[in-house]
């Protein structure tokens, strides 16, 4: 077993062949070359201990073997792209930083060859969209073996534009993925709404004489009406939870009466 303990480095692999087991017990450390190669058996691998940082975000990583992650791995530097892959099966309780981008659909990701095998880890997301979010899937982590609901959970509220991202499992692939804010489906009938409302209020001439009979008497004069008119009017619009996506009910009623001269 090979420890670093409380250290910062930069180091390339090809100064450390032939350990089976690493620990980076502390400090922090960058593979200058982008790869380790370590144990591949049960027990054996990468380790990150005791808020040790393994610093991904220089280039794509490739860790070649296990990876056991109770610390931190990240791959956070303000823009998306940065790769992680584990040959290997992946556990921990540590967590993941990424960068993630709602405008482009892309985040930093993590790929695992082999089994998620214990733990539960905690992604980070840092939103670098420089536009507005188009509430698609966004892929964090691809796991070829075995993943279950639980091993990995996101670190809070995520919130782009009008969407609510959450972290869900589908396949063998951790996404992101979204749904519309409630207020927002409240708010998307209020155009319909007004538009109807003013269409009812103000009506036309047709509304409001309506059949009106006109002639002329025998003297040629007219014999229309005074051209008095009244009117009344109601309506109820109303969408029950079942009618959107969110869950969101609305209901709006109106009612006037109305009267005048032409």
């Amino acid at each position: 077993t090979l420890t670093f303990q409380g250290l910062d480095l930069n180091v390339s692999s090809a100064n450390m062949t032939n350990w089976e087991n690493v620990v980076l017990d502390g400090g922090s450390m960058v593979f200058s070359d982008g790869m380790v190669t370590v144990g591949s058996d049960a027990g054996t691998g990468l380790f990150l201990e005791n808020a040790a940082v393994l610093d991904a975000s220089t280039g794509p990583l490739s860790i070649v073997g296990n990876l056991t992650n109770n610390a931190i791995l990240t791959m956070q530097d303000g823009i998306t792209g940065d790769t992680t892959s584990v040959s290997g099966d992946y556990s921990g309780t540590g967590e993941l930083l990424v960068d993630v981008d709602f405008t482009g659909d892309v985040s930093d990701t993590m790929t695992v060859g082999g089994d998620l095998t214990g733990g539960s880890t905690t992604i980070d997301f840092n939103d670098v969209s420089t536009g507005d979010a188009t509430g698609n899937d966004v892929l964090v982590v691809d796991v070829a073996g075995a993943t279950a609901a639980g091993d990995f959970v996101q670190s809070g509220e995520i919130l782009a534009g009008p969407f609510l991202y959450n972290l869900n499992l589908m396949g063998g692939g951790w996404y992101l993925q979204s749904s519309l804010l409630p207020q927002v489906e409240a708010y998307a009938p209020t155009l319909t709404i007004m538009q109807d409302m003013g269409r009812d209020f103000i009506g036309n001439l047709w509304e409001r004489v309506g059949h009106r009979e006109t002639g002329f008497g025998p003297n040629g004069s007219s014999t229309e009406g005074s051209g008095v008119w009244g009117r009344a009017h109601g309506k109820l619009l109303q969408a029950d939870s079942g009618a959107t996506s969110s869950g969101a009910s609305f209901e709006c009623a109106h009612g006037f009466l109305q009267a005048g001269v032409d």
